[in-house]
């Protein structure tokens, strides 16, 4: 990964980004990324990934539905929740979006945290659902080499131009969210 020295953005994305593959493993994937400014993201990734709005009422938006979720793998201790996930756009098609995601429980209701840790929705629609006060940052960007089709450990067939985001979910006043998001597919269905 190329590095400008002394840039504490990216020298925060950097522990933000090894944070998350970490969690389950995929430090290997970390080469991958390259970091990019959000305004030299290409279309039609920068309209996917440069806003401050959730990933799933953009994809939706995009594919013209809702968005099915499959649970990769998770992890639950105490108020600490990690997940890995796919996005599809048809419930047996192929991954829009790959991600890992972890939350503090400490910042949500009971039932949103139940409903999260069930797995059947995608986190932006239940967020919106439970109504949770919340302020999303996105940023840094990333490019994604294609290299193997494999990706955080699963398959995926990667556009030859992948991109990514890391993003914060501030959710009642404290940072509930950490997210890694690939978009693994710009087309519509």
């Amino acid at each position: 990964m190329t590095r400008t020295p002394g840039n504490t953005i990216m020298d925060a994305a950097d522990v933000d980004l090894r944070g998350l593959l970490s969690t389950f493993g995929d430090e290997g994937d970390l080469e991958r990324f390259t970091p990019v400014e959000g305004a030299a993201v290409p279309q039609p990734f920068n309209r996917l990934l440069v806003h401050d709005q959730h990933m799933t009422v953009t994809l939706e938006d995009h594919h013209g539905g809702p968005l099915h979720l499959s649970v990769r793998d998770s992890m639950l201790h105490d108020d600490e929740y990690a997940r890995k996930i796919t996005l599809h756009a048809a419930p047996d098609g192929p991954p829009v979006l790959l991600g890992i995601m972890k939350f503090n429980f400490r910042y949500c209701s009971d039932a949103t945290r139940e409903e999260i840790v069930g797995g059947r929705t995608p986190l932006g629609r239940i967020l919106i659902r439970h109504d949770v006060l919340r302020h999303l940052t996105p940023g840094p960007y990333f490019a994604v080499s294609r290299g193997p089709t494999r990706l955080l450990g699963l398959e995926a067939d990667l556009p030859d131009d992948c991109h990514a985001r890391l993003a914060r979910i501030n959710c009642n006043g404290g940072q509930a969210v950490k997210v890694l998001e690939i978009i693994t597919s710009i087309r519509c269905s």
